[in-house]
């Protein structure tokens, strides 16, 4: 927090930055924490501690024993290691240990000195809870005579009120019971705004009566048996077959070169090791289908005014509940004046009930009565009106 009061104006993506470019330079920042707030407890390291001072000093963990050096020892002087072969020290390596042993201890005798000399006013030192292993605890460093120094009196120390005594005089007790504690959550849930993310394509919206008809086609389609059988249906081929015609409806892939597209679009699919396909997809069979679902009747005279892959935010407040309907519509029809009048969704797979209701929440987030659920394997077109 003290290093970010510097960015306050350059802003928190400045901050960062200067914080990831000192760690690949690997900078050494001091980690010592500022003495200027005198009411607070501090928790600092004897290393951080050098420089720094407090009233009151309380120095723990002081009874834990110190670790030495163990493994391959370094000898950074004369650039050479030393360790044991099988158990079997190697020449020079316990005259080094010791020597490295002999370092480390006077290096915690510097630290203990750094520790008793931070306390302005008062040092307190913690007595053991027992006297086994003490030789090699960090109390042992230095010999603090606190057998000498005079116990101290917790009682002269204010004593902290007491929840009677916190209380305001005519104030009412704050004891609750469980049927006061139900009223009153009750209260402040039905007080309260709760506001619900809904996804029409995650089944999250709630199923009603509408309107809705399958169309007849006539003789104008394609017969199934003039098509290759669907090869591999599941949810990656719908998502090759949204992006399929979406790329078809901007004008990216025409329509005589979908079956190309449709190559590319699976074999950047197969590129990706994580994504299991649940067997061969056909492409030529993905765009036959997907050439003959844009010839429909009720699709080819609007497929120059559909824009695919729209947003659809919606805000509905009913019965006290909130909700957010977000999704992505499949393709809108609009007028030349820029009105929304028909949508569509396209489907892959199984005729199902819940697909009106998907596709009406759209029609309710965007004001449009006329919705069109167009299945591509099928050649099936189902309208729906609210």
């Amino acid at each position: 927090l003290e290093w970010a009061r510097a960015y306050s104006v350059r802003g928190l993506k400045s901050f960062a930055r200067a914080m990831y470019q000192n760690w690949e330079r690997e900078s050494k920042i001091p980690e010592a924490r500022p003495d200027t707030i005198r009411d607070a407890v501090t928790i600092s390291t004897m290393h951080n501690a050098k420089g720094l001072e407090w009233s009151v000093v309380i120095p723990i963990n002081t009874w834990r024993q110190y670790r030495r050096p163990e493994g391959i020892a370094v000898d950074r002087i004369h650039q050479q290691l030393y360790a044991k072969v099988l158990h079997i020290p190697t020449s020079g390596h316990e005259t080094f240990v010791k020597t490295e042993q002999k370092q480390e201890d006077h290096e915690r005798v510097r630290l203990w000195y750094v520790a008793s000399t931070r306390a302005r006013d008062l040092l307190v030192l913690t007595l053991p809870d027992s006297q086994q292993n003490l030789n090699r605890s960090w109390r042992s460093v230095v010999d603090l005579r606190v057998d000498e120094l005079p116990e101290m009196n917790l009682e002269s120390l204010p004593s902290a009120p007491s929840k009677s005594e916190d209380r305001k005089p005519g104030a009412q007790s704050q004891v609750q019971s469980r049927d006061q504690y139900r009223t009153e959550s009750n209260k402040l849930r039905q007080s309260s705004s709760q506001l619900t993310w809904v996804t029409p394509s995650k089944d999250e919206v709630p199923v009603k009566d509408l309107d809705a008809a399958f169309l007849d086609l006539g003789e104008s389609t394609r017969h199934e048996d003039e098509l290759p059988p669907v090869a591999g249906p599941g949810l990656v081929r719908g998502q090759i077959i949204h992006r399929l015609i979406e790329e078809i409806l901007t004008g990216e892939t025409l329509l005589d070169q979908a079956t190309e597209r449709a190559e590319i679009l699976v074999t950047q699919i197969q590129s990706y090791p994580e994504i299991e396909l649940p067997g061969s997809i056909d492409p030529v069979e993905i765009s036959l289908r997907v050439a003959r679902a844009l010839q429909l009747p009720q699709i080819r005279p609007i497929i120059d005014s559909l824009v695919p892959e729209c947003p659809v935010y919606n805000f509905v407040s009913e019965n006290g509940a909130s909700s957010v309907v977000v999704g992505v519509a499949d393709a809108i029809s609009f007028s030349p004046d820029g009105t929304p009048q028909l949508i569509i969704d396209w489907k892959s797979g199984q005729v199902e009930a819940h697909h009106e209701e998907q596709i009406a929440a759209y029609m309710r987030a965007t004001s449009i009565n006329h919705g069109l659920l167009v299945y591509v394997d099928n050649a099936q077109v189902k309208e729906v009106h609210l």
